[in-house]
């Protein structure tokens, strides 16, 4: 998926509501945090969305030691990293924001808000500088200015759930609500038992990179929590011996990432110090001699 290709460029690898009804474990106000480059553009994305990935571009390409690296990865990734082609106008966005909704069903649709002074082929100005790429019927949605995900607050107060106190921003932010159908349909590419009912990931690179995500396991049955966190543990140990790992040097990373779980609810920390973080940048595109 391209929205995991870049979130993998910001922060080495990053992971992905049950139902769409409540969940006791998440508050119903989000706490007071810093504000982050996605607070603009989320009240384009109409509301109902059970996937919300957004890219601070800017923040990303601005970062002195990964930036450079990145923009030309996302530009023109190498093959050997399985990252796919991005369309060339990402190279000079600021921000992207992708919402999927009805995941898992015939009505699966995705929204792609993206702030920029350039050009995007098949784009839609909304907004002085924020182009939208969906399907007409989406368009349609979003010029409305109907309710929009932000005015959500159970879906805001998830997103703020990763965000450690303190942090000074974001370069990768991702909220997830899945109901059973979107879970059902993402098992066999996850993998079975590791689709959460939510999720909340917050990542950032700055001298280093870190990454903080909080998965809720809550299902009809009792041990959602224990599935999920086996799991997680048997695709970190899948993974390990990773071609595209290995060669960016990740796999330290992977092994001292650590998983803690509270009932059905699982939090993975994982960080790359300055130097891993300046050898991924090597790895992607190596130095000028």
């Amino acid at each position: 998926m391209k929205c995991l290709a870049l979130a993998s460029v910001a922060v080495g690898a990053c992971i992905f509501t049950g139902p769409r009804s409540s969940y006791t474990a998440v508050p119903k106000a989000a706490p007071a945090i810093a504000s982050t480059a996605g607070d603009d553009l989320l009240k384009f994305v109409p509301a109902g969305a059970q996937v919300v990935i957004e890219i601070d571009l800017a923040r990303l390409y601005a970062n002195p030691t990964i930036g450079d690296a990145a923009k030309r990865a996302i530009a023109s990734p190498d093959p050997s990293l399985l990252l796919p082609r991005v369309d060339a106008p990402l190279a000079s966005a600021k921000m992207i924001v992708m919402a999927a909704y009805d995941v898992g069903t015939a009505d699966a649709t995705t929204a792609t808000i993206v702030a920029t002074r350039g050009e995007v082929p098949n784009g839609v100005a909304i907004a002085d500088g924020v182009i939208a790429l969906a399907p007409p019927p989406m368009i349609e949605r979003i010029r409305a200015h109907g309710p929009s995900i932000a005015s959500d607050q159970g879906f805001m107060a998830l997103r703020a759930r990763a965000m450690p106190d303190g942090a000074p921003g974001a370069t990768v932010r991702m909220t997830a609500r899945l109901d059973l159908d979107a879970r059902i349909a993402l098992a066999p590419v996850l993998g079975p038992d590791l689709a959460p009912a939510s999720l909340s990931l917050w990542a950032d690179v700055v001298d280093d990179a870190a990454m903080v995500a909080i998965l809720d396991g809550h299902d009809a049955e009792a041990g959602g929590g224990s599935r999920l966190y086996a799991a997680l543990e048997r695709t970190r140990i899948a993974i390990a011996g990773s071609t595209s790992l290995i060669h960016l040097g990740l796999v330290p990373t992977l092994r001292e990432a650590t998983f803690t779980r509270a009932g059905e609810v699982v939090k993975v920390v994982a960080t790359i110090g300055p130097k891993r973080l300046r050898a991924l940048a090597d790895a992607l595109y190596p130095r000028s001699p």
